[in-house]
């Protein structure tokens, strides 16, 4: 039987990305298309070893022609990495692996809000004894109405505004609906931008529906400056994106390191 083109890079595709979820080796650019889009929910923490100077990785020195016709913004990765000192390679693969350039995607994590107290108690609303019984009735509403729960709930929304789970979510408590909510270019979860709105749930939607690019940005930056650490780890090189990610995405995913890294080089 001979086989097409198609099928064989296909059947190599497999293979190595076999291998890099076993040994989390990069080397596998140019095999087929990586779109391994995951929607990060921010909870973890990494370690850190080694240094580095963003000045080193100045975004007016890109080639432009050579990027390719990736899914990414670049205009956006350009005013990120000077706005929050990261490196733009890395800027350019965390956009591409988190949005693929949609500056409107989203996706819930509900799990966070349904499983976890911790995320609600940051919440004025839902703090102390009596706050924390309004966590509890507020999870029996959405289970009463058939929201999944655990992780079921994490998944891209396309029209979200419209989406059934986010709008059974959002009438029965604003704030933890966008809590659980990651948005923009960046998938930054509501949980750290909140704050800048004085948990106003309503008025944080309001900016991401009339300018996404904008609030995706704003977002962004907000995760990077509450976590200095994260910065240290990206710009002290390659060797400390896997705990890099693991901060921002909130576990290690080798899939999730080695796009960030494949795309980076392009850039």
């Amino acid at each position: 039987m001979i086989l097409s083109e198609s099928s064989i890079r296909k059947i190599l595709k497999q293979l190595v990305l076999k291998e890099v979820t076993r040994f989390g080796s990069t080397n596998f650019r140019g095999i087929g298309k990586q779109d391994y889009r995951g929607y990060g929910s921010q909870t973890g923490d990494g370690g850190y070893s080694g240094t580095g100077d963003s000045n080193l990785f100045n975004t007016g020195n890109v080639d432009r022609a050579k990027l390719g016709k990736t899914k990414v913004n670049i205009e956006s990765v350009e005013k990120m990495a000077k706005a929050t000192g990261l490196r733009a390679d890395f800027v350019y693969g965390l956009q591409s692996r988190e949005s693929g350039g949609n500056p409107r995607a989203m996706a819930l994590n509900g799990h966070l809000v349904l499983t976890k107290y911790s995320y609600a108690n940051d919440i004025p609303k839902y703090q102390g004894k009596e706050g924390k019984e309004r966590w509890r009735q507020v999870k029996a509403a959405w289970r009463s109405e058939g929201v999944p729960s655990e992780s079921q709930t994490s998944i891209q929304l396309k029209g979200w505004l419209n989406n059934e789970i986010f709008l059974k979510m959002y009438k029965h408590s604003p704030e933890l609906a966008v809590t659980n909510a990651a948005l923009g270019f960046y998938q930054v979860l509501g949980h750290h931008v909140l704050p800048s709105y004085n948990f106003d749930a309503e008025a944080l939607l309001r900016d991401f529906k009339n300018n996404p690019t904008e609030y995706g940005q704003k977002a962004f930056v907000i995760w990077v400056q509450k976590h200095p650490k994260f910065k240290r780890l990206v710009n002290g090189g390659e060797s400390n994106w896997s705990a890099a990610v693991r901060m921002y995405y909130g576990e290690t995913n080798i899939p999730y390191v080695n796009h960030v890294k494949s795309y980076a080089a392009k850039y």
